[in-house]
């Protein structure tokens, strides 16, 4: 399966427009802003600005006489920014979804779930961007010690942080800290929680091992560096585009606290947490299998087939593109090799103008081999990425949805201890046990209790998943149409370059003597 490969290496240094201002690197930070339009508000100046519709609550701007000028601008601004082809802004644009939280300790966090979900009810278009750009990867110690940190910089207008642009410094294992934080307290509650980049234990130990600073992209370990850096990043701002998500203590703790964070040791795969982690995933695997319900909402049963077929087609299609990525690797490589041949060819040849012809068409075809390359860089940070993205998307999907299993499994097991306490009772009272049908008939009031705590938790979440799941579709369609449309305008752009370099040389070659 594609997933289980080291990801391959990322070209550098090609560039493909004629604009020698705008040179591309495929890992630049990915909250690059496009030029700024004078119409737009102080507010409004990114990609990750307030109204990318990414908010669900729409209805209140019916009753902002402002509206329709607002959404005027930001059509223009829009198109601004899908005329912007560089794979760096691409993967910007892809960042999508955010993850929640609450409470900084056992005590707050109840009432600050309580308080999210009364404010989601009344959600409306974020006002307030907030960019979040992960950058200058950092190697601290050597051999087995070692570890990568990352800068954290953010620049957000919401009144809940102290200062409007400040940084930290925070190593892999916080990130994976903050995530295991946003899913034990959001998970059950039916909520998505984007999951984090995934651990390579290949590109670990090639960083750890690796002598010196590992970080330039000229070394392989460098590449994995980078490519983790890009998606760290991508994974912070779709936890930050969620209005209300993003207000959780933890989250906002991670982007503000200046100290280190306490370091998350049960991340590791070889700690005991990790292993006992390992069996719980097993373990889940097989109540996924064994643990159907009986589903009478026809929504989602048709849900879970959709996501379990969806999830198989982007798995074949990520495969595709990884072998299309390689061949188009594999033409790069043979171009350039061609190039250096003719050249060779162009040196020993006598004949001048057949030389001087031989000598151009190695220079044109170096050109097409950085062209080659380039086009190769951006299918695997276009659609790779985003396909990978989204079989992890997916997965947290699934997870929910068991989630809610679950919740039904112990609401019916509940249930039917419920019908055994009261057959109990019956029994006691026919008996002429009057001294135990009291404490018989506190058991039934108790799992009468459960059982209805236990129904309504089970609304809650349905009703919960429901809501994730329009804004998740809503988004994953706006996603795959960008990037579709990026995607043709680069091969577009390369096959119009590829032609200029051949209408540049075919003169060369017309003009060989033949005398």
């Amino acid at each position: 399966m594609a997933d289980d490969r080291e990801p391959p290496p990322i070209f550098t240094d090609v560039n493909v427009k004629q604009d020698s201002d705008h040179e591309e690197d495929l890992f630049q930070s990915a909250i690059e802003e496009p030029a700024r339009d004078p119409s737009m508000d102080s507010i409004g100046n990114g990609p990750f600005s307030s109204n990318d519709d990414i908010s669900t609550g729409n209805d209140f701007m019916s009753s902002n006489s402002g509206a329709r000028g607002k959404e005027e601008k930001e059509k223009v601004r829009d198109r601004e920014m899908d005329a912007a082809s560089t794979s760096s802004t691409i993967i910007s644009n892809i960042n999508y979804f955010p993850d929640t939280s609450g409470g900084d300790a056992a005590s707050n966090s109840g009432r600050f779930i309580k308080e999210m979900s009364q404010e989601e009810e009344n959600e409306e278009d974020d006002k307030f961007p907030i960019v979040i750009s992960v950058s200058e990867p950092q190697k601290v110690n050597e051999g087995l010690q070692a570890f990568v940190q990352y800068k954290v910089q953010t620049e957000t207008s919401l009144p809940i942080f102290k200062k409007k642009k400040f940084s930290v410094l925070r190593r892999f294992s916080d990130f994976l800290g903050l995530h295991e934080k946003l899913q034990e307290k959001h998970l059950h509650l039916g909520r998505l929680v984007p999951p984090a980049p995934e651990k390579s234990m290949i590109g670990t130990t090639k960083m750890k091992m690796s002598k010196g600073d590992t970080t330039g992209q000229e070394s392989s370990s460098g590449e994995f560096v980078e490519r983790r850096r890009a998606a760290l990043e991508r994974y912070l701002n779709r936890t930050a585009q969620h209005p209300v998500l993003r207000m959780d203590p933890d989250f906002r703790e991670f982007l503000e606290m200046d100290e280190a964070l306490p370091k998350a040791s049960n991340t590791s795969a070889f700690s005991g947490a990790g292993v006992m982690r390992l069996f719980s995933k097993v373990g889940e695997q097989v109540t996924r299998m064994t643990g159907k319900i009986e589903e009478k909402d026809e929504w989602f049963e048709e849900k879970t087939v959709q996501i379990d077929n969806m999830e198989t087609q982007l798995k074949k299609l990520h495969a595709s593109v990884e072998v299309l990525f390689h061949h188009r690797r594999d033409l790069a490589n043979s171009t350039g090799i061609f190039a250096k041949s003719a050249a060779m060819l162009a040196n020993c040849e006598e004949h001048t103008s057949l030389s001087r012809a031989l000598s151009q068409l190695a220079e044109t075809e170096e050109k097409i081999d950085l062209l080659y390359q380039e086009q190769a860089n951006v299918d695997f940070t276009l659609f790779a990425e985003l396909l990978r993205d989204y079989i992890g998307l997916l997965g947290t999907v699934k997870e929910v949805l068991h989630q809610r299993v679950k919740i039904h499994s112990n609401w019916t097991s509940a249930q039917t201890t419920l019908a055994k306490k009261r057959e109990a009772k019956v029994k006691l009272e026919l008996a002429g046990k009057h001294d135990k049908v009291q404490a018989a008939q506190e058991e039934v009031r108790e799992w009468e209790e459960k059982v209805e705590a236990g129904e309504k938790e089970f609304q809650n979440i349905s009703a919960m998943i429901k809501k994730e799941m329009e804004r998740f579709d809503r988004i994953r369609v706006r996603d795959f149409k960008e990037t579709l449309v990026k995607y043709l305008e680069a091969l577009m752009l390369h096959q119009q370059q590829l032609v200029k370099y051949w209408e540049a040389f075919l003169p060369e070659a017309r003009s060989i003597s033949t005398s």
